[in-house]
């Protein structure tokens, strides 16, 4: 019988086209079945019947005494253009019409991967599940298949265990597309295994992208209700697969942007678990973990930071990333990163947070950022790094960073002058914050110390970003810049400003070769300052209670100018500083006090100049000086006038004049000479006096003179700038007019005046006293002479000072670096006057005219009767005076007195006067 076929009734599967060779009696029968066309009715566990090109079996039944029967076919073989298999089947037909069981043993073998929808059992799957299957299983090979079911038809599928339904498939070289826009599974080998009511898929191997699928388990627990699927797979592969999975899946929404500014090497570990929804009112969820089981790499394109021998593990969510400890070496040091997503799920607020700690050496940092200024640092430096970016900017042109840096600076030294300098033994706090916006905008805030900043750069201005700063002193905050430039304001204790200028020049970029750079530079990026300095270092000089403002001028198309308004104890003005190295510095103070320069410090012969010494006013404008009021403490000197003009050879004093109505007035010119060896410096000047005593006071009050009138004449040169002057270098002379006066109380003071002249040593030391005839203090009618400064040594010849008791006339030298005398003092009272005075006592006026005529046409033969000399040895502050003897000579010798290793000649005697 041929086309042998029934309906699908109830539980009771439908067959058509069946081939039957039957015998039967009312026990049962045997039947020999065969088909070439089979369509077997198993709905709705599969969604359609399934089509068999070819079946044949041996089926037997049997009905027992209560009307039940069974149904059985062994070797039941079966094939068609998918698959090909054989089974075993035994139905029982409950006689009371209950629910048919079945026990169905099957295998199949050279199955068609991307055909398995047919064979699935649908009547227990969600139709999203069914579905997802179909669309997953891409291509592929069902080596072997075994399906079992045992149980009643009508408790499929077994929740109660009334039964047991298992469908298992062997997978080979299969495709499967588990998810949208995810990368596929290539290569896939294992199993999908249908157990009652659940699903569950294992692979063993495959691919996804370049790496090796280590394994991989999709499980459903209930077919039907399924909301979704939990997939955990592991690959093991190149760590780009890894930045692959966030810029080429869905998770390149939120960090795609991240991955795609990173360079890396090397090989990664993969678990990545995926909750697979089924339904619209789930979401898909995502949970990774990466690590480095060998040796890799990860760097920041575009820049030198590059982190190796990564370890540690990264965790990411479709939602967040995090890394509670990631170790690795940045430029062979150690660093560790953590990694963390702030607000997650936030739209609005959610952000990823990145820490890094390392310490670094500031010459590893120089080489991998050259600038100049890493040659103010030096040591290491220890730096913790935030980095936080929002995740609603991820899609944005230019990635914004937000950024906080902070270190203590320990083990740093910071070769700069207060107050940013520090030594690598002390600490100092710096904190940072901010935001990049990479290739468009950079902005800093923070402090230093005491010193506060807040800056925004522009990064697109060509040629030079824009750039705006404010700067603060002092401990305060910031404010945020106004205009374009760099404002500087607050409070300082101390400030050296010699030292600065120094730093700034060594540091100007916008310097060009052979450019002499500006006094203060007129570079557009300093837009003024506004400062209040307790004290204010000048490179020796110091100034205190200080007011300065820096204001820049309109220099038109040359550039920028300034104005300069300081006030300060010691000096109050103003200095233009034009636009262009050819017009003049114009500096004109209302006031200047010299005595609060007098005890500046001065630099010692080792330590090095604030400027390079081969060339100390190198890239001085021209300057103009002037001082309405020019003083000495309470003393007024007058108004000085001073004019400054470099040259190819150095730098001229064409003009100083100090005039008006003060203590002294001078005129002269100065130049430094430009050389190899640093240069020298010359000055020539004429000074006067109407009253050195008030000058002197004035100057020093340990020096007492009363009235002398002076004029000096002076031309000396020295090695060096003009602050370099020591007398103990200089060559040249100094010529000396006094007119009358008194020298009362002389204390050595007066030496540091004329440097090495003790008179008051002397006065205390002579044997001869006339204090009867000059009364208080040492009174004279003219101060008289040259000396000869050469080799470190002053050189008087007669050097004279003639008084109306007596005459003192000096001659050798001073040992200007041991500052010691080697000298002659010749003392000559004026005997010939007090002759005449007692004659005229005694024999009239006369006698008395008599002998003073006498003695002047006899050349004051009287007073050479008198005449002693002494010399004087020893340390300025307490020479040695001792007679010499009596010396009637006219002249007196300059030779230098015997050293202290010579014998003196015992003192001759003079008869008149002993």
């Amino acid at each position: 019988m041929t086309g042998l076929g029934w309906d699908r009734a109830g539980s009771l599967p439908g067959v058509h086209g069946l081939a039957v060779r039957w015998r039967a009696d009312r026990e049962g029968g045997e039947a020999r079945v065969g088909s070439a066309g089979l369509g077997l009715d198993l709905r709705p566990l599969f969604s359609e019947p399934l089509a068999l090109d070819r079946l044949s079996t041996r089926l037997d039944w049997r009905i027992d005494a209560t009307g039940a029967a069974r149904i059985s076919a062994r070797n039941l073989t079966f094939e068609n253009a998918d698959l090909a298999g054989r089974a075993r089947l035994v139905l029982d037909l409950p006689a009371d019409g209950s629910s048919p069981l079945m026990d169905l043993r099957a295998s199949f073998y050279d199955g068609d991967g991307s055909r398995v929808r047919p064979y699935l059992p649908v009547g227990i799957m969600h139709r999203d599940l069914v579905r997802w299957l179909e669309r997953a299983i891409v291509s592929g090979r069902v080596p072997q298949a075994d399906l079992i079911f045992r149980g009643p038809l009508a408790a499929y599928p077994f929740r109660g265990h009334e039964g047991r339904f298992e469908l298992l498939l062997e997978l080979a070289e299969t495709v499967l597309d588990y998810l949208p826009d995810w990368p596929e599974i290539r290569e896939a080998s294992g199993r999908l295994r249908f157990l009652d009511q659940s699903l569950t898929i294992e692979l063993d191997r495959g691919r996804i992208l370049d790496s090796r699928l280590v394994r991989a388990r999709g499980e459903i627990p209930e077919l039907w209700g399924a909301q979704g699927m939990r997939i955990v797979g592991e690959t093991e592969g190149p760590f780009s697969d890894g930045l692959r999975t966030l810029t080429e899946t869905p998770l390149a929404k939120d960090l795609g942007r991240l991955a795609g500014s990173l360079e890396v090497t090397g090989d990664t570990r993969l678990r990545l678990e995926i909750d697979l929804p089924f339904t619209k009112r789930r979401q898909l969820g995502v949970a990774g973990r990466l690590s480095w089981p060998k040796p890799a790499t990860l760097a920041i394109r575009g820049t030198p930071v590059e982190l190796s021998r990564l370890g540690g593990e990264v965790t990411f969510t479709e939602k967040s990333i995090a890394a509670e400890a990631v170790e690795a070496m940045l430029w062979d040091r150690p660093l560790s990163l953590s990694i963390a997503t702030l607000n997650p799920g936030v739209a609005d607020a959610s952000a990823t947070l990145i820490k890094a700690r390392a310490r670094t050496p500031v010459t590893e940092l120089g080489r991998r950022f050259p600038s100049p200024a890493w040659g103010l640092l030096s040591g290491e430096i220890d730096w913790d790094l935030d980095v936080t970016i929002r995740n609603r900017d991820v899609r944005a042109a230019a990635l914004p960073l937000d950024y906080r840096l902070a270190s203590r600076l320990n083990g740093l030294t910071i070769d700069l002058p207060a107050p940013l300098g520090k030594s690598a033994s002390a600490t100092r706090d710096l904190e940072l914050v901010g935001a990049l916006v990479p290739g468009s905008a950079l902005r800093v805030a923070g402090r230093l110390g005491e010193v506060a900043g807040d800056l925004m750069l522009g990064l697109s201005g060509s040629p030079a970003p824009a750039m705006r700063a404010h700067v603060r002193l002092g401990g305060e905050s910031a404010p945020s810049p106004e205009g374009e430039g760099v404002f500087l304001d607050g409070r300082l204790a101390d400030l050296d400003l010699v030292a600065w200028m120094g730093r700034l020049e060594a540091l100007s970029t916008a310097k060009q070769a052979g450019e002499s750079p500006r006094v203060l530079g007129a570079d557009v990026w300093f837009r003024g300052a506004d400062l209040r300095i307790d004290r204010l270092a000048l490179g020796g000089p110091r100034l205190t209670d200080v007011d300065l403002r820096l204001t820049p001028t309109d220099g038109g198309p040359l550039g920028k100018g300034w104005e300069v308004a300081v006030r300060a104890n010691e000096l109050a003005g103003e200095i233009e500083i034009p636009a262009t190295d050819s017009a003049p510095v114009r500096v004109a103070l209302e006031r200047l006090d010299l005595l609060a320069f007098r005890d500046a410090p001065q630099r010692g012969d080792s330590e090095p100049s604030a400027l390079p010494i081969q060339d100390p006013f190198r890239g001085l404008p021209p300057i103009d000086v002037r001082i309405a009021r020019l003083s000495w403490g309470d003393a007024l000197l007058g108004t000085l006038q001073l004019d400054l003009r470099p040259d190819l050879l150095g730098l001229r004093l064409p003009s100083i004049r100090l005039l008006g109505e003060g203590l002294v007035s001078a005129e002269g010119e100065a130049a430094w000479m430009r050389s190899e060896s640093g240069g020298r410096s010359e000055v020539s000047m004429r000074v006067e006096s109407l009253d050195s005593g008030v000058l002197l006071e004035a100057l020093d009050s340990q020096n007492r003179l009363e009235g002398a009138p002076m004029q000096a004449q002076l031309m000396l040169g020295w090695p060096g700038g003009f602050d370099d002057f020591k007398l103990a270098q200089a060559l040249g002379f100094v010529d000396v007019e006094v007119g009358s006066g008194r020298l009362l109380d002389v204390e050595p003071g007066v030496g540091r005046v004329l440097g090495f002249l003790n008179l008051s040593a002397l006065k205390r030391r002579l044997t001869m006293d006339f204090t009867d005839l000059y009364g208080q203090g040492f009174a004279f009618e003219e101060m008289r002479g040259r000396i000869q400064v050469a080799a470190g040594k002053a050189t008087l010849d007669a050097f004279t000072i003639d008084g109306p008791a007596s005459k003192v006339i000096v001659g050798g030298s001073s040992d200007l670096l041991n500052q010691r005398f080697e000298q002659s003092v010749v003392v000559e009272p004026r005997i010939g006057s007090s002759v005449a005075l007692a004659s005229a006592v005694a024999g009239g006026p006369v006698v008395g005219a008599a002998v003073y005529l006498v003695d002047r046409i006899a050349g004051n033969a009287i007073d050479r009767l008198g005449r002693y000399r002494y010399r004087v040895t020893g340390p300025w502050s307490n020479p040695d005076v001792s007679r010499v003897g009596w010396d009637p000579a006219v002249g007196v010798d300059a030779s230098p007195a015997p050293t202290s290793g010579e014998v003196p000649t015992s003192p001759e005697p003079n008869h008149f006067l002993d």
